[in-house]
């Protein structure tokens, strides 16, 4: 005799793991080799910059997205500093200061 409820259990598992969504890294797993290559992009901008990098100051970031999912992850993976520690924030700020263009006196028109 078959058991129905068995089969119908068997049939919807197999449809869910047929559904199931790639596997991400989470906070707490393993750093495979794979994922360090991904990250020494994200690593060597901090290093470039001084500060942990937005996702929109790193090249690649739907690679990275891909495996890590967030952007909290990847800094997290990377073990970096959160970007709303506010020593971070500082340092972002005093970036864009010297990044800024020379202030430059309106032309005036000639008569």
């Amino acid at each position: 005799m078959v058991d129905w409820f068995y089969v119908s259990k068997l049939a919807r598992q197999k449809k869910k793991d047929a559904k199931a969504k790639p596997d991400y890294w989470r906070p707490g797993d393993i750093i495979t080799e794979n994922d360090r290559q991904l990250l020494q992009a994200v690593l060597d901008r901090a290093s470039e910059l001084g500060y942990t990098p937005t996702k929109r100051e790193v090249q690649g970031i739907s690679r990275l997205k891909g495996r890590f999912r967030t952007w909290r992850n990847v800094i997290a993976a990377a073990n970096l500093t959160w970007l709303d520690a506010p020593e971070q924030q500082q340092l972002r700020a005093d970036a864009r200061k010297v990044n800024l263009p020379a202030k430059q006196e309106p032309i005036q028109p000639q008569q």
